[in-house]
């Protein structure tokens, strides 16, 4: 089969991008593992760790992505999820939105789009440019149906999905550039933020979760609480534990079977129920929490409470790192 590498993109005779995509995969793979020994050695924070992801790794994996981004990007994101799971010693079969939302990140499909869109604007722009001729050209065989270029197809199904179908039928001709790459910006950002929404609204594991969870935003707990307790906080977080609720969701039992197996109760062995009522912890829960928050607990009371900041939510993991360690 033909095919030959320019600029480090490998292209194939067939128009498929799956090889280049899968061997800018393999040099992320060795960038990840010597940035995380990194932080093995010198016990960086978690922020400043996505920092150095976003300026180390972030450019090859999405390095030539102006071309192959209309490609399936799964490849690409189980890499971002693979080092966000890492990052926070979660288990690979976490729920992805509880992942972006601890670290306030969203797809990297995100990004593909904003440079795939921005790159196609400055290559319609400039009419003097060699790369414009040769785009025009496309343009209209596929227009005619003489040739099926999917790289045009996806920049037509993209800005009519984010409502700039004009600028597509004026081919940028009323339309400049220091408008353009905002406008995109903050369209794909806002439209991530909603599919984020819904996939977690959509997403029984996220029941609780979006009690005390509503916006994309990286959580200062994460940088704030010693890293034991941290651990054992986003694990209660982030379902990565063996309360009842997630056990019983590997054995496939009925949700409102999955009991508290402490209590002589028929409560649920959820969150809720082990942080705020359980009385098998309620010497530790007196010690640890203050009494407004399990006195007549409701879900307000959970959402301010996994909100709390400071002593206050310091006692709480301690609390969560109790609960975790009975259960282990």
């Amino acid at each position: 089969m033909f095919e030959y590498v320019y600029l480090c993109v490998s292209f194939n005779f067939n128009g498929s991008f799956n090889k280049a995509i899968k061997r800018l995969s393999n040099l992320v793979n060795r960038a990840m593992l010597k940035l995380l020994k990194k932080d093995r050695k010198l016990f960086l924070n978690i922020d400043a760790m996505l920092k150095l992801f976003d300026a180390t790794v972030l450019p090859i994996l999405l390095y030539g992505s102006e071309v192959w981004g209309y490609s399936n990007l799964d490849i690409v994101e189980r890499l971002h999820l693979k080092f966000c799971k890492i990052l926070l010693r979660l288990k690979k079969s976490t729920t992805s939105v509880m992942v972006y939302g601890e670290l306030g990140r969203l797809p990297l499909s995100m990004q593909v789009k904003s440079r795939l869109l921005n790159f196609w604007f400055k290559l319609t722009y400039d009419t003097k440019k060699l790369s414009n001729i040769l785009y025009r050209l496309m343009f209209k065989l596929d227009a005619l149906n003489l040739v099926d270029c999917k790289w045009l197809k996806f920049v037509r199904r993209s800005l009519n999905e984010l409502g700039l179908g004009n600028v597509w039928l004026s081919q940028c001709m009323t339309f400049n550039f220091e408008w353009f790459k905002p406008c995109v910006k903050q369209r794909l950002l806002d439209k991530s933020q909603q599919d984020w929404h819904a996939v977690m609204y959509d997403s029984n594991k996220c029941l609780n979760y979006r009690i005390f969870k509503d916006t994309v935003t990286f959580e200062n707990y994460l940088n704030d609480v010693p890293f034991k307790l941290r651990n054992a906080y986003v694990r209660f977080r982030c379902r990565n534990n063996k309360l009842p609720i997630e056990v019983g969701s590997h054995f496939n039992i009925p949700r409102n079977e999955r009991v508290c197996t402490l209590c002589n109760g028929s409560d649920l062995g959820d969150e809720f129920h082990f942080v705020l009522v359980c009385p098998h912890f309620s010497i530790q829960r007196r010690k640890l929490l203050k009494q407004y928050f399990y006195r007549n607990p409701s879900t307000v009371k959970l959402m301010q409470l996994f909100q709390s900041r400071g002593e206050e939510l310091l006692q709480l993991c301690k609390f969560v790192s109790v609960i975790l360690e009975y259960f282990d």
